[in-house]
């Protein structure tokens, strides 16, 4: 409907205070989808010990995107992989950070 949006924002003021300097909603999703990608890359890849490939293809299950965008999202966080593998994060400390994935 026309004008539905305007009408809507006229009438109702709005909850969520805007902030010029904010990356933007897309980016921050990324940025949140990307640490959860990294540490499910250091599950399968260091707990479950399984190969490269077989991680990535899980990662492709569980996220809807393709090897090659894990492959380049995980090179494009190499910092944080680094910091958690190098903290030798264990599953009670993974399970607390994502506790909605299945970390068995």
């Amino acid at each position: 409907m026309r004008g539905q949006y305007s009408l809507f924002t006229s009438v109702f003021p709005s909850a969520i205070e805007t902030n010029p300097d904010n990356q933007g909603r897309r980016n921050v999703l990324l940025d949140k989808r990307d640490e959860c990608l990294v540490y499910r890359y250091y599950y399968y890849g260091e707990i479950k010990r399984k190969r490269y490939d077989d991680c990535l293809s899980d990662l492709e299950k569980e996220f809807f995107i393709t090897a090659g965008v894990i492959a380049q999202r995980l090179q494009i966080n190499i910092i944080l992989l680094k910091k958690v593998t190098g903290q030798k994060a264990n599953l009670i400390n993974l399970k607390r950070k994502y506790p909605h994935f299945n970390w068995n």
